[in-house]
This record gives structure tokens, sequence and C-alpha cells, in this order.
């Protein structure tokens, strides 16, 4: 379950598609059409400091981020093997 979940940026083109933060300012995207909450997993985002820097990031990586989809009751931000996860060849990109 992700905590305080608030959206930062709604795209319109035909199709709606979010991108959201929660209390720990990890970022996410949420596309209708899948209707899947995806964690933005770029080590990359905790370095940037504010939030057009990080909406900048993920709009410039649209067609390439790395992302995992979020669970109901797993997040993969929780996964102990966070490193591993984000070292490893990503399954979900969008």
């Amino acid at each position: 379950m992700v905590d305080d979940l608030r959206p930062i940026l709604r795209e319109d083109d035909g199709r709606e598609r979010f991108i959201l933060t929660d209390k720990q300012r990890r970022c996410y995207v949420w596309d209708e059409w899948d209707g899947c909450l995806l964690w933005v997993r770029h080590v990359e985002l905790e370095t940037l400091e504010t939030w057009e820097e990080k909406v900048d990031f993920i709009l410039g990586g649209l067609d390439c981020l790395e992302v995992e989809p979020v669970y109901r009751d797993k997040h993969p931000a929780d996964d102990p093997d966070l490193e591993k996860l984000r070292n490893t060849f990503p399954q979900h990109r969008i």
C-alpha cells in the first residue's frame, strides 16, 4: 500500500497519465490504459532536489523509464534486495 499518494502532473493527450508522489517522495507513473501503478526505480531521482527536476527526468525518459509495479501488499522499494533489483535488467519499462 502506498501512503499519501498525490498527483504532481497530469498528462492528457487522449488518455490520462499521471506522475505521482508519496510521503517518502518516491515517484510513480499511472496510465489509464494499463491501470497499473508503477514505481520509477531510478536511483538518480533520489539525488534530484526539486519536483521540477524530477518531473523533467521522468518526462525526458518516458520511452525508457525503468519501473516496477506496485501491488497492494508489496512495494518494490521495501524489498530487502533493493540494490540488487536496481542493478538487474528491468523487466518493466515505459
